[in-house]
Parts: C-alpha cells; structure tokens; sequence
C-alpha cells in the first residue's frame, strides 16, 4: 500500500487474528513481499500494540 503519491513511499501491511479480532499494521519494510509469513510480538492484553519480530 502506498503511503502518500507526493512521497512514493509504500508498506506491506501485516495482519492477525487474536479472539476472532483482526490487527492490521504497516510493516515498514519493503523487503517483505506479498504471501510473505512473519512472525509477530503483541500485548496479551493490548493486542493493537504489536510489531513484526526482526529477521
């Protein structure tokens, strides 16, 4: 998804699913490509607060 047509920046988004709610966030790198599986750390209690792990 492209971030601002002024900047040409864009991000890959990452989604899960915890409880039956979906979390999407932008990863921020742009080395990760669609079908792309990652791995993700959230709060147990916070969900929305989360980030992909590093490679």
């Amino acid at each position: 998804m492209r971030l601002s047509h002024f900047t040409g920046r864009f991000s890959y988004y990452y989604e899960f699913q915890v409880d039956g709610k979906i979390y999407r966030n932008p990863s921020f790198d742009e080395n990760y490509r669609l079908g792309n599986t990652i791995k993700i750390i959230y709060s147990v209690k916070y969900p929305f607060i989360n980030k992909p792990l590093v490679k």
